[in-house]
């Protein structure tokens, strides 16, 4: 598990609410007009702002932040080569009874059209397409959570106003001004730690994932074309090698 993040956000947390008690009690920190402002507005907006399919699966994301990385790269320079030796030996439609215990989408796909005798262009143009279907997913899925950056400091915003509203409608009344001000302070507060301290780390480590993702789908995609064109089992390692050891400044896309 790759628990880096949750060590993060709960650390930078744990430091906030570590202030608010030196300081006095966590209690006058607490406030639910705010909460609801804030947090229940941003839900409600980001709902807004994207399909429901985008919104149930950036949630569902958050699974793949913790979860132990399934993508190893290197391990690519030895089962595709495994693969190509197998083809080679055997013929291609000796790999049919093992495609089924292939987990990854992408190489499954590619070994399939590879078994049912297809040419280089028409694999080339499935592999892109495969690749281009979870760069929009991951895309969505990240514009999701950036929303919450970005929406979440506007709705502390609108919760001050809300709060000041409140305090001057009030002023007559010496009661009702400290529970407004508390309002009008904490909707700010409470937005800029769910922007900072939540949204964008998440945001930035699936970008982080993405940017994985796509260079083991470009690795995998130059392994399986190699294949395709019947090229030796040891060039193909070596061909993932060399990809794997250049310094890659931008996420990847496939050449013809």
């Amino acid at each position: 598990m790759d628990i880096a993040i949750l060590i993060g956000i709960l650390g930078a947390l744990g430091l906030v609410i570590g202030a608010m008690i030196s300081a006095g009690t966590v209690a006058a920190f607490l406030d639910w007009p705010s909460a609801l402002i804030v947090v229940g507005g941003t839900f409600f907006v980001v709902m807004a702002r994207h399909s429901l399919e985008t919104f149930v699966a950036h949630l569902a994301a958050l699974s793949r932040l913790v979860a132990k990385p399934q993508l190893d790269v290197g391990q690519l320079s030895q089962t595709l080569p495994e693969y190509a030796t197998r083809i080679r030996r055997d013929g291609p439609l000796a790999l049919e009874p093992q495609l089924h215990d292939i987990e990854n989408p992408l190489i499954r796909t590619g070994l399939t059209l590879i078994v049912d005798g297809a040419d280089e262009p028409r694999l080339m143009q499935r592999l892109q397409f495969e690749m281009d279907s979870v760069n929009r997913r991951d895309e969505s899925i990240i514009a999701a959570w950036q929303t919450w950056a970005d929406v979440a400091p506007a709705m502390g915003m609108i919760g001050t106003l809300v709060g000041l509203v409140q305090m001057l409608g009030g002023m007559s009344d010496p009661g009702s001004i400290g529970p407004a001000m508390a309002v009008a302070l904490l909707t700010t507060l409470y937005g800029a730690l769910i922007a900072n301290v939540i949204a964008t780390p998440i945001a930035e480590k699936l970008r982080a994932l993405h940017r994985d993702e796509m260079i083991y789908c470009e690795a995998a995609t130059l392994g399986l074309r190699a294949i395709a064109r019947g090229e030796s089992p040891l060039l193909i390692g070596d061909t993932i090698n060399a990809f794997l050891r250049r310094d890659v400044q931008a996420p990847p896309t496939l050449s013809t």
